[in-house]
């Protein structure tokens, strides 16, 4: 059940009582619970207020198959230690096979925009590196340092989500703050 409707319910407010009390359009309301997704915006805030909760960005209760297939997800990323771009295909192919489920859906989306924002930001300093290493005059190779740098955020990442998974059943906040790229 939708989280909000579930708090709505609770109360016992109507959906009419409910856009009153949140100076929202009953339309609104109805959208919102009819919705998977939370709302965005001036929405959710006035919703939380409201409620006097913040809701979570997860579908609620996740069950063990769906989770472990989520898990599966982000462990594949790990593949770009050994193939590149691997961490981008392998959790592609996962995803579309289970597109049918809206929590793998929504989780995968937010894994495989984190890698290809990873996988950008990466290109560009690797491209950039050797330029700014001759305009500042070093003699280390801040290619490698670079290189380096960022596969152990990418590992640390993928560890610390896979963390979040185990013990909370959501993903981390450090991969829900992030410009969505598919």
């Amino acid at each position: 059940m939708n989280q909000i409707r579930e708090h709505r319910i609770q109360r016992r407010l109507t959906q009419s009582q409910l856009a009153d009390e949140t100076q929202l359009s009953l339309r609104t309301i109805q959208r919102v619970e009819s919705s998977e997704d939370l709302p965005k915006g001036n929405t959710l805030k006035r919703l939380e207020e409201y409620f006097e909760v913040q809701f979570d960005d997860t579908p609620c209760r996740i069950d063990e198959v769906t989770l472990s297939k989520i898990k599966m997800i982000n462990l594949s990323v790990l593949s770009f230690l050994f193939l590149p771009l691997l961490h981008i295909i392998l959790p592609l192919v996962i995803w579309k096979r289970n597109s049918d489920n809206p929590s793998i859906r929504k989780m995968a989306r937010i894994i495989v925009n984190f890698q290809l924002l990873w996988i950008l930001l990466y290109v560009v300093l690797i491209v950039a590196a050797p330029f700014i290493q001759g305009g500042l005059g070093l003699e280390t190779p801040l290619i490698l340092i670079v290189m380096l740098a960022l596969v152990l955020f990418n590992f640390i990442t993928v560890i610390l989500t896979a963390y979040s998974l185990s013990k909370k059943g959501r993903l981390p906040k450090l991969l829900t703050y992030q410009v969505q790229l598919i």
